[in-house]
């Protein structure tokens, strides 16, 4: 009954092969689903039971099509934490840049250091708020260097 269920929940997308979920989602964005009145599972992890079998301890199922929506058995895959995250950086997925957080600096006020060679650092310092070793590090080239 509860595959039954969780497949009336899906809507496949022609274009990517995703099978779109349209159920509820936790609140870091993943597909959820209620197994019984008394269990809430990741619905990609559901399906995966369904299809495959267990899944080891310590082990990630992740998304070969990087969509948190789709819960196709042929997008996932069985992974450790660094399997996922090798996956993310060969992909480019990984937070870098602005969308780190706490930034202390914007890639335009880095590329503005970078050029302003002859200003004393003291002044960067006030006027970007960010402390010494920040600005040093800019101009040393060891901190933001994905900024050119």
């Amino acid at each position: 009954m509860s595959l039954e269920r969780f497949m009336s929940k899906v809507s496949p997308e022609p274009n990517s092969g995703c099978w779109l979920w349209d159920g509820g989602y936790f609140s870091n964005g993943y597909a959820r689903f209620s197994e019984s009145h008394a269990l809430t599972v990741l619905a990609h992890r559901y399906i995966w039971k369904v299809y495959f079998g267990d899944i080891p301890d310590k082990f990630y199922i992740c998304h070969k099509c990087d969509n948190m929506a789709c819960v196709n058995p042929d997008h996932l895959f069985l992974g450790t934490p660094q399997d996922n995250s090798d996956d993310m950086v060969a992909k480019n997925r990984q937070a870098k840049g602005e969308k780190i957080r706490p930034l202390k600096l914007t890639e335009d006020q880095v590329r503005t250091i970078k050029s302003e060679i002859s200003t004393p650092i003291k002044e960067l310092v006030q006027r970007y708020g960010a402390s010494h070793a920040v600005i040093w590090h800019v101009r040393m080239g060891r901190s933001y260097k994905w900024v050119k």
